[in-house]
């Protein structure tokens, strides 16, 4: 495998022009001393790596009006490889620097719950490019109002310097998933098994998701008064009143992502949007009003009344001939046992299903129950495996049969 330093990497020129001469004198003796105290100098020549570095570090700790989320990806891909190179020569050179910066979610937790709160409370020099940065963005993120609570208020810088590293990390991951991908590792392969190839981006792809749950969890865990709050003071409010997370997806990844890897800006576009809210039912129009004639409209109240009572009628009805109809059944049964009677044939195979069902439910001629001495007969022993609660079971089949026996004998008997 072809190690990363054989892979040459330059800048590419910036993609602006300024007018010569410039419209605005700038003088010569001018100087920046209100910023002497900024972490980096000025834009020299240097490596890939340093310019990486000083770009993520400048978008994550300068506010955004300086360093906005747009611009990061953009100034990370001027790092191109040479004009001759190909994925076989070796991995496209930004992996290699994007890797240097890759964080997890338990590296961001405690970097931002431990690491950081106790560099801030020791207050002591710095010991590398990202702690200055630290240091400058505190010092200067300072509020003058003396009322402020001061330990709230670094809870909530905490808080927000947090959600930007997340939003960052999946700008990061999202642009190593546009690269060409870097070549697998060979694994040795067991000759009774056929391992999947596995996939160079499997681990990329797998935090990138937690990274996006961990999105979601954050808009469903703040309240509202904290957002509103957190929009204010960061100035991402607008005129539609998306929060921030609406605003990173519309604004950020959709220009950036969302021709080049659809699948995935879909993916954040679920965690980051609001659910769309259910449509207010229509007030009713005139185009919606049935218009009856007057003869019609009159005949309306008349026939819901009809159909009102005659559905009164038959409810009270149905008690009485639903007796009648179990009393008929139960006499054509006992007819058709002695032999007197001959019943008709399908009178008489309902009567048998009814009988077989109620002796099943426990129902009109249900066995003799358990403990219980029938006349000129023994005891029946207890059964201990009588399952509890069977007689509310027996009393809802026998409901539903007596409904049964109620149609069939409403579409034999009754007039329709």
């Amino acid at each position: 495998m072809t190690s990363v330093s054989t892979v040459t990497a330059s800048l590419a020129p910036l993609n602006v022009s300024f007018d010569e001469p410039s419209p605005v004198a700038w003088p010569s003796t001018y100087t920046l001393s209100s910023i002497s105290d900024y972490p980096f100098g000025p834009p020299q020549d240097i490596s890939i790596e340093a310019y990486v570095e000083r770009r993520y570090l400048e978008c994550l700790w300068m506010p955004e009006i300086l360093e906005p989320l747009t611009a990061l990806v953009p100034a990370l891909q001027r790092v191109t490889p040479a004009s001759d190179w190909t994925p076989n020569a070796g991995p496209h050179p930004l992996h290699s620097v994007l890797d240097e910066h890759l964080l997890s979610l338990v590296d961001i937790h405690t970097k931002y719950r431990k690491t950081i709160p106790a560099l801030l409370e020791k207050e002591g020099d710095a010991q590398d490019a990202e702690e200055a940065c630290i240091f400058y963005a505190w010092t200067h993120a300072q509020p003058t109002d003396e009322s402020v609570n001061e330990e709230k208020w670094g809870k909530e810088w905490l808080y927000e310097a947090e959600k930007r590293e997340i939003l960052m990390q999946i700008l990061l991951r999202m642009l190593k998933l546009t690269l060409p991908p870097p070549p697998v590792p060979k694994r040795k392969r067991r000759k009774d098994k056929v391992a999947p190839e596995p996939s160079p981006y499997e681990e990329t792809v797998s935090s990138l998701e937690m990274l996006v749950d961990r999105i979601g969890i954050i808009r469903q865990t703040a309240t509202s008064t904290v957002k509103n709050d957190q929009a204010k003071a960061a100035g991402k409010g607008d005129a539609i009143g998306r929060d921030w997370a609406a605003v990173f997806c519309e604004d950020v990844l959709k220009p950036l992502f969302k021709e080049s890897l659809p699948e995935q800006y879909e993916t954040l576009r679920y965690h980051c949007l609001p659910p769309p809210s259910r449509d207010v039912s229509p007030a009713r129009s005139e185009s919606s009003i049935i218009d009856f004639p007057q003869s019609q409209s009159q005949s309306i109240p008349q026939q819901l009344s009809r159909s009102l009572s005659r559905t009164t009628s038959i409810s009270s009805r149905s008690g009485t001939l639903n007796a009648r109809s179990l009393s008929r059944i139960s006499t054509s049964q006992s007819r058709s046992r002695s032999g007197s009677v001959e019943p008709d044939p399908d009178v008489r195979d309902r009567s048998r299903s009814v009988s077989f069902a109620s002796r099943s439910a426990g129902g009109i001629r249900a066995p003799v129950k358990a403990g219980v001495r029938p006349r000129g007969g023994r005891v029946k022993p207890k059964q201990l495996s009588a399952a509890p609660g069977a007689s509310k079971l027996c009393k809802s089949i026998f409901f539903e049969l007596q409904i049964c026996t109620y149609d069939i004998f409403k579409r034999e008997f009754l007039p329709q």
